[in-house]
């Protein structure tokens, strides 16, 4: 009952936090990172779900059998019950302080989770606290030696006196057993804490503010008097007193140098944030009045870095209106210039473009977003273009440039085109980087540190000769002459391209027809490559079986994994064999104490049970010593550090191939190194002394009760094999749907890290819901699988339950019948009945911990699958040569290439050329066409399929990949900064070594032009470029 109440609690909560987090403004997410509120829905409510299920019950059982044993002993003889209770510190206070403890240590462990999970750098360990009682035990002689002075007295009977011992021991022992069950609903209450902290925490809801919707929405736009700054950075102004219109129909462009705050228009104007003073009104109305939801659904919007998601490309299109035909689709498809392309992919509009797009080229995915945007015919367009033409002039770099752009110059023509017809009949707001594309806009508005400098059209401003004629030159004069010739062939190929769109339909039929009927040497190659790659494939098939079939036990993975902490480990087990051992032995004692009343000399009983008493104290004292040791605390925490560090470095030594694999998500592996490792610390820490523990307390009951009646025992014995029988079929129950949940959990785990990473996205599609509704629909299918799990073993738990009582029923008889026939006394009766509810304690506590160990196995198989994987570039290893002489000659020689993840397409096909040092070669082609896959290549992410890559005339496969890569400076299509300063991700640039003076880092910055503007920001080069550098614009990031 309390697994279904704990799997309804955190499905609930769940949905609960997933949605709360949803509805969370900006300001939010630019003070958590994601791997923060990842760990909030994984890491915390397997916390949760632990401490409010099944442990949470028992903990209630143990409880009330503890009051009514004290109750009973109470009503029996409370004087002899105040002596057992006469150090209230160790019963009443030392549960209150190990709370206290635990609450603080856990608080600790949670926020460490949390930032490993964000940075997925540092992995910090947790430090686990037994919860014990000391003295307990202690306090027995006073009670024995009480109990005789009492009988002497006639105060009260043996009768009496057997049944308080026997009681209180059966509630000490419950005292003793509490311990686990009361971290784990204290661990619970951590969780619970950080969850609802993040619930409660201001925000705004947006889904349930109401505001106005207008039935016919015109698009002027007028921004009077802005002031705003980012709440990150509050001392530095974005907009400074920025006025302008826009007229319904106009393009207006605004552009100026990185930072000056274009980026920042566009994001007040979807209401991402509010300003500081001043107003941004639509249509004469002030922005913020409007319904939020709604007035994004009037916008469409196509990012200077456009995101997609882990879908196909039809449900990525879908997201800009869900109701859309599939002719509405196709169309706006054709006017964003993307039909063509995806028609000619293998699976078409159902494609999956990967985690973030990465199936698709830069063009291609810039296309598809904005055939997203056209979708919902919008009233306004903003257009954040990511076609910077930042170029680096240094006559003193001598080596090799490749150049890649994230659009071709035939992309770029394809995609302006698209630009140009969206923003027909609509407000467009242009943010250019490109100022060839924005001669004929309406309006063009010049931005500097968020003020506006100049304002015209391109003609006016050009003869102004101010900042705009500056910047059109600057970017003239990198072009270095060409411009002439390389403006009229972009203007040739676009009316090329778009003025006879039905002949180029027919020259592409025709060269299909070509291509089909005429055999090439491409194709046998093809085929050649295709017949190698399904025998590798059944080769690989061949060796996972024989894997899978010699597969290791996990428990012997992590006994390897933990050799560091063996001898630890091994005191730890000695000691929870010593505690296991001691309830039978002072039980054992208690019965010779009990015989010593019956003695009738006074000064032989009384030496007896001082003898007795002495025994049981030396054992309490050993006993204590023992609760204290918190030997698997110790190890569990070192385990678990190890395990994490191990798992990340597991990740980081894989080849990019492994990270194409959609089942190798970002959100798959966050999952690994928070949820599974967690999990494996049911095995490895505290619950681990206590299944050694209840194993020991069990065999010496079985052996200790055939000592004592052979008969009992055996009686006993016959019940065992249902209870072991229980207890695989959990084991089995929990594996099988284990497997069944993992693919689920992990398409979980990877909706909410797209989500969250995406956000701005998301909200700019206003599709909050969609993504909540999705994520509901794979909550209910655990939660569903969930109910059947627990259902089934409720119904083993029953069966176990019910042979327990059965057999304590059988064995009652039995013991009547042995003592009346004086086959046995009735104290060994008594004390085999004490037996038995050890055992029965026992064997409940190892169907508890069933679960866990079935869940820690499968996680433990997921860790060391990884761990254990051979990748086919090695990445950090220290093998190869090191060209002394480095020139930077590279040359390409015959190259095939297939994407593992894609071979059933050719991307590169005999590829030759050679450049010489000091070259530079640009890069150009259609979207798709294999210019990255070649950087990619030099980069050695993959390994050709066939032919070589040469540096230097020697094959790089044969150079040290670190040494190699130190020598390659790379600035790809989509920029990614570290969360860490701007002065740490320069000196990233050369891990080789440790510090980098600040003097070359600003030389630098300088030959690359940024110098000028991390001066400006407060904290210069110190300054934190937050998560993938969100804290910038994307000028400045490149």
């Amino acid at each position: 009952m309390f697994d279904l109440i704990a799997e309804r609690q955190v499905h609930s909560m769940k949905r609960r936090l997933f949605h709360t987090i949803l509805q969370q403004d900006m300001i939010y997410f630019d003070h958590h990172k994601t791997g923060e509120l990842d760990s909030l829905l994984t890491t915390d409510m397997t916390k949760i779900h632990a401490g409010i299920g099944n442990k949470f019950g028992l903990l209630m059982n143990t409880l009330s059998a503890i009051i009514c044993s004290l109750i009973l002993c109470f009503t029996l003889d409370w004087n002899l019950t105040l002596i057992f209770l006469s150090a209230p510190t160790s019963l009443v206070l030392a549960p209150i302080v190990v709370t206290k403890l635990i609450a603080k240590f856990m608080a600790i462990e949670l926020t460490a989770c949390k930032e490993a999970g964000a940075i997925a750098e540092e992995v910090l360990s947790s430090i686990r606290t037994v919860f014990s009682y000391n003295g307990q035990k202690k306090k027995k002689c006073n009670g024995f030696w009480y109990g005789n002075k009492r009988i002497r007295e006639g105060g009260v009977t043996l009768a009496n006196i057997c049944t308080t011992f026997a009681t209180l021991s059966t509630c000490i022992f419950s005292i003793k057993t509490v311990g686990p069950y009361f971290q784990a609903v204290v661990e619970a209450l951590a969780a619970a804490s950080n969850i609802e902290k993040t619930i409660n925490e201001s925000r705004r809801n947006e889904t349930q503010k109401v505001g106005k919707q207008s039935s016919n929405l015109v698009g002027d736009i007028d921004f009077v008097n802005v002031f705003f700054s980012y709440p990150t950075r509050r001392n530095v102004a974005a907009l400074n007193n920025l006025s302008f219109q826009v007229k319904c129909g106009q393009t207006v462009a605004v552009v100026g140098s990185s930072g000056s705050g274009k980026s920042t228009c566009v994001q007040l104007l979807q209401n991402f944030y509010e300003v500081d003073l001043g107003e941004i009104l639509i249509d004469g109305i002030q922005i913020n009045e409007y319904d939020r939801r709604w007035l994004r659904q009037q916008i469409g919007v196509v990012s200077q870095e456009p995101v997609l998601f882990h879908t196909t490309i039809r449900e990525n299109i879908l997201f800009g209106i869900d109701s859309a035909t599939n002719e509405e689709i196709y169309q706006a498809a054709k006017v964003a210039n993307a039909h063509d392309f995806i028609m000619c992919l293998p699976d078409k509009y159902e494609t999956q473009v990967g985690e973030r797009g990465a199936a698709l080229s830069g063009g291609q995915k810039q296309r598809i977003a904005i055939a997203r945007a056209l979708l919902r015919n919008p009233k306004i367009l903003l257009l954040d273009e990511g076609m910077s033409s930042h170029i680096i002039d240094d006559s003193s770099l001598w080596y090799t440039i490749i150049a890649t752009s994230a659009l071709d110059n035939e992309s770029e023509t394809i995609v302006q085109d698209a630009l140009d017809r969206a923003a027909q009949g609509r407000t467009t707001i242009i943010i250019a980087h490109r100022l060839s594309t924005i001669r004929h806009a309406d309006h063009i508005i010049v931005l500097k540190r968020g003020e506006i400098t100049e304002e015209g059209n391109h003609e006016s401003l050009t003869r102004a000769k101010g900042v705009y004629f500056d910047l059109v030159q600057q970017q003239l004069i990198h072009q270095a002459g060409q411009d002439e010739e390389l403006t009229f062939e972009q203007e040739e190929m676009k009316r090329q391209l778009l003025s006879d769109q039905s002949h180029l339909d027919v020259s592409r039929e025709r060269s299909s027809t070509v291509i089909s009927t005429t055999p090439s040497i491409l194709d046998k190659l093809y085929r050649k490559e295709s017949t190698v790659i399904r025998q590798n494939d059944a080769q690989v098939d061949t060796k996972v079986k024989n894997r899978k079939a010699k597969q290791s036990n996990p428990i012997m993975d992590i006994l390897r994994i933990s050799k560091p902490e063996w001898i630890v480990m091994g005191i730890g087990c000695a000691m929870s064999v010593i505690i296991g051992a001691a309830d039978v032995f002072i039980s054992a004692l208690q019965t010779k104490m009990m015989t010593s009343f019956q003695e009738c000399d006074r000064d032989r009983q009384k030496r007896a049970i001082v003898k007795y008493a002495l025994i049981i104290v030396g054992c309490s004292i050993i006993y204590s010593m023992c609760q204290l040791a918190c030997m698997f605390a110790h190890s569990g925490s070192k385990i678990t550090q190890r395990l994490r560090s191990k798992t990340f470095d597991a990740i980081l030594c894989q080849d990019i191939g492994f990270f194409d694999d959609v089942k190798h998500s970002t959100g798959a592996l966050c999952t690994i190194l928070t949820t599974d490792v967690s999990i494996i610390q049911n095995i490895t820490s505290v619950e681990l002394g206590s299944i050694v523990q209840n194993l020991a307390l069990f065999v010496t009951c079985t052996i200790t009760g055939f000592a004592y009646s052979w008969q009992l025992a055996l009686l006993n014995s016959a019940f065992l094999p249902i209870i072991v029988l229980a207890i695989y079929g959990q084991i089995h129950v929990t594996e099988r749907f284990v497997n069944r949940q993992k693919n689920v959990l992990e398409d979980a785990g990877k909706l909410t890290v797209e989500v969250i990473q995406n956000i701005r996205t998301v909200v700019q599609l206003t599709k909050e819901e969609h993504f909540y509704n999705e994520y509901c629909r794979l909550l209910a299918i655990l939660y569903k699988s969930s109910q059947k799990q627990i259902h089934i073993t409720s119904l083993l738990s029953s069966l176990m339950l019910t042979s327990s009582m059965f057999s304590a029923a059988a064995i009652y008889s039995l013991g009547v019948t042995l003592v009346n026939d004086n086959i046995i006394t009735d104290l060994t009766a008594v004390l085999f009945m004490q037996f038995l509810i050890f055992m029965s304690q026992a064997a409940l506590y190892a169907f508890v911990s069933v679960p866990n160990y079935g869940k820690s196995i499968r996680s433990a198989r997921n860790i060391f699958n990884l761990i254990k994987r051979k990748p086919t570039i090695k990445n950090q290893s220290n093998d190869g040569d090191k060209i002394s002489n480095y020139t930077g000659q590279l040359g390409f020689k015959d190259v095939y290439f297939v994407y593992p993840t894609r071979t059933e397409s050719i991307v590169l096909k005999k590829f030759n050329f050679t450049i010489e040092s000091g070259q530079t070669v640009a890069l150009v082609g259609s979207s798709g066409s294999g210019k990255s896959t070649a950087i990619q290549l030099i980069e050695r992410f993959y390994d050709p399929t066939i032919g070589q890559i040469l540096i230097d005339s020697q094959d790089i496969r044969s150079l040290n990949l670190q040494w190699y890569r130190s020598q390659i400076g790379i600035v790809s299509q989509e920029l990614v900064l570290l969360n860490i300063s701007i002065r740490e991700n320069i000196a990233y640039g050369d891990n080789n070594r440790k510090d980098i003076p600040l003097d070359e880092i600003i030389e630098v910055a300088k030959t690359a032009n940024t110098h000028d503007f991390i001066q400006l920001l407060p904290d210069a080069y110190e300054t934190i470029c937050g998560a993938k550098g969100l804290r910038l614009s994307g000028g400045q990031k490149q």
